[in-house]
């Protein structure tokens, strides 16, 4: 499973909880804060206030594959095909993770809504040539990461489709300079406001649907209900 966590851009980001002992797991949130008051004086009555909780519930469900693989061909190799197969197996469970989590793709029914179609219900898509410019689109009063502060959170990561790096490349400050491109001859550190930016390379941002996906990711948790199983 550690192996899925690092194939997957979203698991990197969510904050993982304990592993649930059965297929579906009630988990406690607030609902409700309390609030604080000043007392009036001397004889000022202090005020009663209250702390609800709401039910959420974290659904497992079973994600599987079968390779079949040739009697001949196992015969015949002269290298552990096993050795091959197994984090290829890794990697195609962290692709349909983020494909359901990030687009809803062949997302489970007991899932809720994807990111992209849950932002996209609460009406905080922005799209590409709002702004003045990208960096207006992203970081200013009415850019993406606005939205997310308005609603009283702080965004803690970006999740990007490749195609972004071209975008965010291009960008130059007032002497020409470029903003992420600090040397030719290094790798470049995409961040934004200080916070980090993945690119999964396993294919499962659709790019169609979006090029960047921004949040308070400490917000979106995660469990798993066991750990991967083989059977050869």
């Amino acid at each position: 499973v550690q192996g899925v966590a690092e194939t997957s851009a979203c698991l990197r980001l969510f904050r993982r909880l304990p592993d649930m002992s059965r297929k579906q797991q009630r988990m406690p949130v607030l609902s409700a804060l309390p609030s604080a008051y000043f007392v009036n004086g001397d004889t000022g009555l202090k005020q009663t206030t209250e702390q609800a909780w709401d039910n959420k519930y974290l659904t497992a469900e079973e994600i599987a594959c079968i390779v079949p693989i040739p009697e001949a061909v196992l015969a015949d190799a002269d290298y552990d095909i096993w050795s091959e197969v197994r984090p290829r197996i890794v990697e195609a469970f962290g692709i349909v993770i983020d494909a359901a989590i990030l687009f809803g793709t062949n997302k489970p029914a007991s899932w809720p809504n994807s990111i992209y179609d849950a932002a996209s219900a609460a009406g905080h898509l922005v799209a590409l040539g709002t702004g003045t410019d990208i960096y207006d689109d992203i970081l200013g009063e009415n850019g993406v990461i606005s939205l997310i502060e308005a609603d009283g959170f702080r965004v803690t990561g970006h999740i990007a489709a490749a195609t972004m790096k071209a975008k965010l490349r291009v960008l130059r400050d007032a002497n020409g300079q470029p903003i992420f491109v600090r040397s030719m001859g290094e790798a470049t550190r995409y961040e934004l406001d200080g916070e980090p930016m993945e690119f999964p390379a396993n294919g499962a941002f659709d790019a169609s649907k979006a090029l960047m996906i921004s949040g308070d990711f400490s917000q979106a948790v995660y469990a798993m209900r066991q750990e991967i199983t083989y059977k050869v």
